[in-house]
């Protein structure tokens, strides 16, 4: 059995399924340094205007994760003390009830809307900031172990240039998908009920909605009433919910992943053999 040590540059989940994935470990990238942010200015420099730094109080985390229910789950399960923090953030979202539904969290939709007409911000803005930010220690992620497809593939520099951000960007592709996938398969094993179905599978737009904002989502606050369409018997059982979910994803193999999310994964876990051949083969210049 192959025996890499991926997981120095994915979270444990996703590494596991990557190794059996791939033929050799995934070399880690030295330029992004997340502990010592190389996008923030040196300390005690001043900062060269011409540069665009981020802020050593946002960094790269000017982003609100969707989470699948199951990584939701495995957040809401790990017991060890230095995460307590970062659970604690969960369980605010879900307290919150802002964008929590069975399928995951889910970005508010007032967040959606400042976040897509705020990228002039990003590295810089603290109200684009992550929930799961943990300040102490110069900031840090406080779910790392179990971050979702987008933050585990970004990269604000890469050693491998191009070859190296499109490898990047064939395994946030594949992650992604899987978690769409699984999320979904997880609803199905959870049973529940035809209204739940209805509210996460609407047929239809119905008459009464538009793309804009109701009075909640520009409050930033939860809807009661869409509440109880989501959970029904779950309702005020979500982090039950949530670590049934991850029971059931957690033991998962490779093989099992490809079963259930079906052949739009297969696709896309070949694209990134493919990537992943390309950027081993690619020789290194002196400088």
């Amino acid at each position: 059995m192959k025996a890499f040590q991926t997981t120095a540059v994915l979270p444990p989940l996703y590494a596991r399924w990557m190794d059996a994935l791939l033929d050799d470990p995934i070399p880690p990238e030295t330029r992004a340094t997340c502990d010592d942010c190389a996008m923030c200015a040196p300390p005690g420099e001043t900062p060269d205007p011409g540069i665009h730094y981020f802020s050593p109080r946002v960094k790269c985390c000017s982003y609100q994760p969707r989470l699948p229910n199951f990584l939701v789950g495995r957040i809401l399960e790990d017991s060890d003390f230095s995460f307590r923090e970062g659970r604690s953030t969960i369980e605010r979202r879900i307290d919150g009830g802002v964008g929590v539904s069975p399928l995951g969290l889910d970005q508010s939709k007032r967040y959606s809307v400042l976040y897509k007409h705020g990228l002039a911000g990003f590295g810089r803005a603290e109200s684009l900031r992550c929930p799961h930010f943990i300040e102490e220690g110069g900031g840090r992620c406080g779910i790392w172990r179990n971050r979702n497809s987008v933050c585990t593939t970004w990269f604000c520099k890469h050693e491998r240039g191009g070859v190296g951000l499109e490898f990047w960007s064939r395994v946030r592709e594949l992650l992604s998908n899987i978690e769409t996938d699984l999320a979904v398969w997880c609803v199905v094993e959870s049973d529940l009920g035809p209204e739940q179905m209805e509210s996460l599978f609407p047929a239809r737009r119905r008459p009464n909605e538009t793309d804009g904002l109701t009075v909640a989502d520009v409050d930033g606050v939860a809807d009661p009433k869409l509440a109880r369409g989501l959970w029904g018997r779950w309702l005020g059982r979500e982090r039950e919910y949530y670590i049934a979910c991850a029971k059931r994803v957690t033991p998962l193999s490779w093989k099992e992943v490809e079963r259930i999310a079906g052949p739009t994964v297969a696709a896309r876990a070949r694209l990134v053999q493919n990537s992943f051949e390309a950027m081993n083969l690619q020789d290194l210049p002196d400088r």
